[in-house]
């Protein structure tokens, strides 16, 4: 791996704080904040970090085989002569839509929201200070980002 692979990985998906990944690659915090900045920003690998925590494609790939079955069951009783199970197209789309609204807030708990709440507003702070090029701020938000949010 190069060092922004490294950094990408320590940052995504180990949760590292930009002065963790510093120390561990023998490098200053604004090398680092120069390949995030490379990579797309903070806001993007935030963004990347949740996806992964979420387990985003697993809970895709659930929901794709849950509307594939759906859609099997659907095809297989649609041209029935029985009017108990007789289904229509709009059940199908009641259906799919009640499963998506339960599997959207299964996967957002509270305590998910507030922190990725926090975590956002730490990485607005980060971006500010990048933009006024305040590296003390910086380096202060960097090093103490897990002190951080927890206290918030």
């Amino acid at each position: 791996m190069n060092l922004r692979e490294d950094i990408e990985y320590m940052f995504t998906e180990l949760g590292k704080s930009v002065g963790t990944i510093a120390n561990a690659l023998n490098t200053t915090r604004g090398n680092v904040y120069y390949h995030i900045n490379q990579m797309g920003g903070l806001e993007k690998l935030h963004k990347i970090r949740v996806q992964k925590s979420l387990n985003i494609e697993n809970i895709q790939m659930r929901e794709e085989q849950f509307l594939a079955k759906l859609i099997g069951v659907f095809e297989s009783h649609i041209n029935s002569d029985d009017e108990d199970i007789k289904l229509e197209p709009k059940d199908l789309i009641q259906f799919s839509k009640a499963y998506s609204a339960i599997t959207s807030i299964k996967n957002q708990t509270p305590e998910r929201i507030i922190k990725q709440a926090k975590q956002d507003l730490l990485t607005k702070l980060q971006n500010l200070a990048i933009q006024q090029e305040n590296m003390p701020v910086l380096d202060f938000l960097s090093s103490n980002a897990e002190l951080i949010v927890s206290n918030i």
